[in-house]
């Protein structure tokens, strides 16, 4: 599945950058987005 792997570089970045809410790939995967809070 490469989705699961372009989610976690992705996970990553936005756990480093909590503000990097704007990058299109949390925007294209709302479901990286509650993975993130949790």
């Amino acid at each position: 599945r490469p989705d699961k792997s372009s989610c976690r570089p992705g996970a990553r970045f936005s756990k480093s950058k909590p503000e990097s809410g704007q990058v299109p790939g949390t925007r294209q995967r709302p479901n990286l987005v509650p993975s993130l809070r949790q």
